[in-house]
């Protein structure tokens, strides 16, 4: 049994790029009156910090389903929110289909691919891209609320 997520891991060696560009600022040709390089440097390890930390939780996303389905956790036992997600793309796409006939046959999919989320003694296969999928809304949010000033 592994005792640290491989996400972690891949986390902390991601954070020797950071550790890269603060030795830039603690080296001996890096003097305190460099304040273009060293806030340039600073915003960058910012930058890489945030990049980082999306890619952490992608990662411990996929390792929490890929955990859940190795479980063969039983639908009830799975948070609902998470189920939520899995079909939320799909039922977007069947209330922007006009067209009746493809939208009873986008409707009879989704529930015979997606009927073990809802049952009682059925094991769901989980998607990870689902639920990574609305960290990345909630960034776009944040992003869109929280506009950069100059």
């Amino acid at each position: 049994m592994q005792n640290t997520s491989n996400a972690y891991a891949n986390f902390l060696e991601r954070l020797n790029e950071i550790k890269v560009l603060l030795d830039v600022l603690e080296s001996e040709n890096t003097t305190p009156t460099d304040w273009k390089q060293n806030s340039a440097i600073i915003r960058s390890c910012i930058v890489l910090m945030s990049s980082h930390f999306e890619a952490f939780f992608e990662e411990i996303v996929s390792e929490y389903v890929d955990f859940l389905n190795s479980s063969r956790v039983k639908a009830p036992e799975i948070p609902k929110s998470i189920k939520a997600t899995q079909v939320d793309g799909e039922l977007k796409i069947i209330a922007e289909t006009t067209d009746w006939a493809k939208r009873v046959i986008k409707i009879e999919n989704l529930f015979s691919i997606n009927y073990a989320l809802w049952t009682k003694v059925h094991v769901p296969i989980l998607k990870s891209e689902p639920i990574t999928k609305e960290f990345r809304i909630i960034e776009e949010y944040w992003t869109y609320t929280n506009p950069r000033h100059p």
